[in-house]
């Protein structure tokens, strides 16, 4: 991901994106000295890893929570499939599955990166009020900001983030441990190409090509028209895709057609680089909804939402965790 020349210029950087009040910002190692070649010295994915945990930007009355105990009265659903990728100046909208056993009062999310399998000591927290549910999702969003890879060199890390339920506000469920792929250099860079999926040498291509008026996305030849909603995700189960025009027509699989605007790809077995697609070749200006639904009723994955113009610019792209039910729905304004 990122290099310095200097030991010093990279610590003061790091420290500088701090959001939240820390007593330290001793990001670095003492022996992680960086002299004369920045190529071979750029900072390890623990140390992305505490940037991050530093860098990120939480909703109002977020706070940090330090060497949480264990409760095992409450969980959260593990998830499964293929690396996400975070981006500076992107949002992400987790969607933490939760249950307890009625004696655990869930009162927020927890979130935490790290690198390596070792549980962070500290975890932000999300306060969230489930009215004493003993079961659902915890919602909520996170940004990381535009300026945390500039000055840095553009490479990737690969590195972890944990998400918990917190009960009583001082207590952590077991985590849900994710992939990330971060990203501060595009596809060309060598240490990026085996971690974002987006990348040729990691992501299927159409053997033959696609015909013209259609694109290659995840193996799979899609429609592009003049405006594209695409879904992605890797685990075996069924999930749908679904736009709301600016005119109220829901497209999907059980209404695949309407306001200019036509589901192109269906996929009901899923599994990896799995797509659906919904095209509209004379779409009307206004707000577009969309939201994937998971069909199958069970089960979970990171999904990716995008919503793309003829040329390759993605107006909307989105990051996401989907449980048993139906994502969160995002607006895109055309």
């Amino acid at each position: 991901m990122t290099r310095t020349t200097l030991l010093s210029i990279a610590s003061k950087l790091l420290c500088g994106l701090t959001l939240l009040s820390l007593a330290s910002c001793d990001i670095f190692d003492s022996d992680d000295s960086v002299t004369g070649d920045q190529t071979s010295f750029p900072p390890t994915s623990a140390q992305i890893a505490a940037a991050l945990n530093q860098a990120i930007i939480l909703p109002p009355g977020s706070f940090t929570l330090n060497n949480p105990q264990i409760d095992p009265s409450a969980t959260v659903t593990t998830t499964s499939g293929g690396m996400s990728t975070l981006r500076a100046g992107a949002t992400i909208s987790p969607s933490i599955g939760f249950t307890s056993n009625g004696s655990a009062n869930v009162t927020g999310a927890g979130i935490a990166f790290g690198f390596g399998g070792q549980q962070p000591t500290s975890i932000m927290v999300v306060p969230i009020n489930t009215n004493g549910a003993s079961g659902g999702n915890l919602d909520f969003t996170f940004s990381v900001p535009q300026s945390f890879c500039e000055n840095l060199s553009q490479i990737c890390h690969d590195v972890q983030c944990y998400e918990f339920a917190v009960v009583d506000g001082q207590r952590i469920t077991a985590a849900n441990v994710q992939a990330i792929a971060v990203a501060c250099g595009q596809c060309d860079e060598p240490s990026c190409q085996s971690l974002l999926t987006d990348c040729p040498t990691t992501s299927p291509q159409c053997p033959n090509g696609c015909p013209a008026g259609k694109v290659c996305v995840e193996g799979v030849c899609v429609q592009s028209g003049l405006l594209r909603f695409t879904l992605i995700w890797n685990a075996p189960i069924d999930i749908d895709l679904h736009v709301v025009t600016p005119g109220g027509t829901e497209v999907y699989f059980a209404n695949p057609s309407g306001d200019g605007c036509a589901l192109d790809v269906d996929n009901t077995s899923g599994g990896a680089g799995s797509v659906e697609n919904i095209v509209c070749t004379d779409p009307a200006s206004g707000t577009f909804q969309m939201f994937a639904v998971n069909f199958t009723g069970s089960g979970s994955d990171n999904i990716q939402l995008e919503a793309v113009l003829p040329n390759g610019q993605a107006i909307f792209q989105q990051s996401t965790t989907i449980n048993s039910s139906q994502s969160q729905t995002f607006q895109i304004n055309t």
